[in-house]
């Protein structure tokens, strides 16, 4: 049985079973996940089954958020993204705005930083997961910049942030149609020539995942690969964290890489567009689907990234 559902058969008192999953759920929220960086951070590729977690609370597993409750499954999903630290940004796909000028994808962070659909690119959901499509020429979602230091211009150095959470953090759950050929991009802002690089998270040209930051708007300096390739039709959660002059790793479902070499103490702030789908003014797009897409303005710690992947996972069939 999961947290999630309770069976009227097992005992006959289905009111105490479903106390007893809230219990389980405030035990698994109350969990402290400082501290806990025995998991992915040294770019092993390690996965997390072998995470120790504070207070003997269980890591949840797939099974804990069963998709046979699935609107409740959801529902918590997005209040953990919500939740984040540092979020800048949240997409996911499933809030739309439109009007007689424009259709957007709603960040419901409460920040307000909507994406405009360029091309008419299709919201959609299968078993209740909402997802945004694109059709891997013409379709994406962006923002403008918005000058010097504005909202998605997140370098590593910011102030408002404790010095030991600087960072940046972005993904998202995706679903290419065919496995990549030449590099496609799921979140970026990066233009389309040199000059102008910040940071990205791609399905690269090899077929594997790719995500690297750049100091100078020229020249991507860190950069990693999933050690996995990607399987086209098929869902895969994928993150790409940048901790200052120290590594950027990136995510395939709970397995990472790192690399630590070259890593920079602050990102290039440039005037491209922040998109999903494709990067600057629709280049190099992508052919398939994207949901959950999110933006930190901080370096989450890996127990966090790993309790996204295992909270989300099941409205995924992963």
């Amino acid at each position: 049985m999961s947290i999630l559902e309770f069976d009227h058969a097992s005992d006959g008192n289905p009111l105490k079973e479903l106390q007893d999953a809230l219990r389980r759920m405030d035990e698994l929220e109350r969990a402290t996940p400082t501290g806990f960086f025995n998991w992915g951070d040294t770019g092993s590729g390690s996965s997390g089954t072998t995470m120790n977690t504070p207070g003997n609370v269980t890591v949840p597993t797939s099974s804990d958020y069963s998709i046979g409750n699935h609107p409740l499954a959801l529902a918590r999903v997005i209040s953990m993204y919500k939740a984040l630290p540092g979020l800048v940004g949240f997409w996911p796909m499933s809030a739309v705005r439109r009007d007689s000028a424009t259709e957007q994808a709603r960040d419901v962070s409460g920040a307000g930083y909507h994406l405009t659909n360029n091309n008419a690119a299709q919201f959609g959901y299968a078993d209740y997961t909402p997802y945004c499509a694109f059709n891997g020429t013409t379709q994406y979602l962006s923002r403008a910049d918005g000058g010097a230091g504005n909202w998605a211009d997140i370098i590593g150095t910011e102030t408002s942030v404790a010095a030991a959470a600087r960072g940046l953090t972005m993904g998202c759950w995706f679903n290419f149609d065919a496995v990549p050929a030449a590099d496609k991009y799921l979140m970026a802002k990066l233009s389309g020539g040199a000059g102008n690089f910040s940071y990205f998270l791609r399905g690269n040209n090899d077929g594997r995942i790719r995500g690297g930051v750049s100091v100078d708007g020229t020249n991507i300096v860190a950069r990693s690969y999933a050690a996995t390739n990607i399987t086209a039709s098929t869902w895969i959660f994928s993150v790409m964290r940048f901790d200052p002059s120290t590594s950027v790793t990136v995510w395939y479902n709970s397995n990472n890489e790192g690399n630590r070499t070259s890593v920079p103490a602050a990102i290039f702030d440039g005037s491209a567009d922040f998109t999903i789908g494709a990067r600057h003014a629709g280049n190099s797009p992508m052919a398939g689907k994207i949901a959950l897409g999110f933006l930190c303005m901080a370096q989450l710690d890996s127990f966090t990234i790993f309790a996204l992947y295992q909270l989300s996972r099941a409205l995924f069939g992963v």
